[in-house]
């Protein structure tokens, strides 16, 4: 998809592209989150039924849950980084008269 689509395409600023771009950048978290909410879904399916409308919830509330977990680690990782430049330059210090 790198190669061909390009980066400026002006459907990758929408909010589905960049719900996966952002999956795409945290993928072993999504990946793990992703395997805990299978086994979840299998049981709640088990247990509710396996009609098509249940199945749509149980998937639509799982791709919903990994968005939004992408999206917060993204939001995160943007909070850290500006805290991280902030301290990462050394405080203002004066001028200070050295004795000869």
């Amino acid at each position: 998809v790198a190669v061909y689509v390009p980066a400026s395409a002006r459907w990758m600023k929408s909010w589905p592209s960049q719900m996966l771009i952002n999956c795409g950048r945290n993928s072993l978290v999504i990946f793990c989150l992703g395997t805990v909410l299978s086994f979840i879904s299998f049981v709640a399916m088990l247990e509710g039924g396996r009609g098509l409308e249940y199945q749509i919830a149980v998937n639509g509330i799982g791709i919903g849950l990994l968005g939004c977990t992408a999206w917060w680690l993204m939001q995160r990782k943007r909070r850290l980084a500006v805290g991280v430049s902030r301290v990462a330059q050394p405080p203002a210090v004066p001028n200070e008269t050295r004795p000869h």
